[in-house]
């Protein structure tokens, strides 16, 4: 039994190739022979007549050898084991018999056959019976001797064999091919989900670290709007209401509550899935979503200050991967500064500017920096210097966001102390030239 095609893409297709080629070979060497058939004292015409149709069979299967229909190619590969046997008996009885110069060609039938369609032993095996009874008519036919009879029994159930085993050995060696290409596949998904895995470990991780500042930025204008909501609920039964004063508090309840659903909505599009395709982005707008995430840690923790060029170009970038890089840069840059004391001195600075063709995304803190040590593995994973409250993937999964838009994820020490990360991103216009962002390799400054 031939292994089922449609379960193996890539196999399947490659080995259909093949058989078409073979077809096509086949054909031409069995049109080759016209001119020796037309030398033939005895049938030359009739002989010739048959091969044309043999031809014509072969060249009208290739068609059929297509690795989506499975049952078809099968169905087509036997039959050209059975005509191909038929037609060569056929030329043989009508060129000299037993005693002509195609009859050794018998045995040689089902190897080609086997050649043709390696991973179908139903092929080889009717050529092999019907030219095995087709010799042996022919020479029982001709009066040839029970000895010639039986020799020749012998020569083709072995040629027929010969075929049928190499044919089992073809399907062994493929099955092992089939399964290294579904093991290669599900490593690769496997990989993948992997990675998506990750990516959602560092920004539950990171959704963690914001926590205490998002359930502020929620308790707040919520406890705004409860406090108007029972004022009102006091005040209208009493007619101490006027509408002006009711209009203004129902005002302001609504900026409560668009303020609240804002966070709620950074949120989601933070922790969704990214599948979108990189596009033209404005800067500002990439470092105003990241910041507005990030405001809820850094604002009782530093003094957040930020620099945006008027007139910066747009990037061609994934919009929501650059700006988790830039929320998780600044997040980190909080714990820097919340790590290095009371006594120093508490600053962030966020800055994006152009230089020549690209666009830089700086974010650069005032806390104790990093050793040299740390430097060289600062891009490893599970690479961390806040110990246990560190996962170690959050500089890996931005540089690998950055990347993604053919960016690059840089460090260098600050100047007077702490340290500085730059996104450098290349405008739409200068990356306009292809259709996918370049992937450039990360570097480390050293200031």
């Amino acid at each position: 039994m031939p292994l089922p095609l449609r379960n193996c893409s890539q196999a399947s297709a490659r080995l259909m190739t093949h058989r078409r080629r073979a077809v096509a070979v086949a054909a031409a060497l069995v049109g080759s022979f016209l001119p020796v058939d037309l030398a033939q004292a005895t049938g030359g015409q009739a002989a010739a007549a048959v091969r044309v149709l043999w031809v014509a069979m072969l060249l009208g299967a290739i068609p059929a050898l297509r690795p989506e229909r499975p049952r078809l190619a099968a169905a087509a590969g036997q039959l050209l084991g059975l005509a191909s046997g038929a037609a060569l008996v056929a030329i043989v009885a009508v060129t000299g018999g037993a005693d002509g110069v195609y009859f050794n060609f018998l045995l040689a039938l089902p190897l080609a056959v086997m050649v043709v369609s390696p991973e179908q032993p139903a092929s080889a095996a009717l050529a092999s019976a019907v030219t095995t009874v087709g010799g042996a008519v022919l020479l029982w036919s001709s009066g040839h001797p029970a000895l010639d009879l039986a020799t020749w029994l012998l020569m083709s159930v072995a040629a027929g064999s010969l075929a049928l085993w190499g044919t089992f050995l073809y399907l062994r060696a493929w099955a092992t091919e089939v399964a290294s290409e579904h093991a290669c596949v599900w490593a690769t998904e496997e990989l993948a989900r992997s990675e998506r895995r990750r990516a959602s470990a560092e920004k539950l991780a990171t959704v963690g670290r914001l926590a205490a500042g998002i359930a502020h930025e929620i308790n707040n204008p919520l406890a705004y709007a409860k406090g108007n909501v029972e004022w009102l609920a006091e005040s209208l039964p009493a007619g101490r209401c006027p509408p002006a004063q009711l209009l203004e508090v129902l005002a302001d309840t609504g900026r409560g509550l668009d303020h609240i659903a804002r966070v709620v909505s950074d949120l989601q599009a933070f922790a969704r899935e990214d599948r979108e395709a990189p596009g033209p982005c404005a800067v500002p707008e990439l470092v105003e979503d990241a910041l507005r995430l990030a405001s809820a840690r850094v604002r009782d923790v530093a003094d957040l200050r930020v620099e945006v060029e008027d007139g910066l170009p747009q990037v061609r970038a994934h919009a929501r991967r650059v700006s988790q890089a830039v929320l998780n840069l600044v997040v980190n840059a909080a714990d820097a500064v919340q790590a290095g004391g009371a006594g120093r001195d508490r600053r962030i600075l966020v800055r994006a500017r152009a230089a020549g063709d690209e666009v830089l995304i700086e974010v650069e803190d005032s806390g104790p920096g990093l050793s040299a040590e740390a430097a060289e593995h600062l891009f490893e994973p599970f690479f961390t210097t806040k110990g246990e409250r560190g996962t170690g993937l959050g500089l890996v999964l931005s540089r690998e966001n950055v990347m993604a838009s053919g960016g690059l994820l840089e460090h260098e020490p600050a100047h007077g102390g702490g340290a500085l990360f730059r996104i450098r991103l290349r405008s739409a216009d200068a990356s306009s030239g292809s259709s996918e962002p370049e992937q450039r390799a990360p570097r480390l400054g050293t200031g």
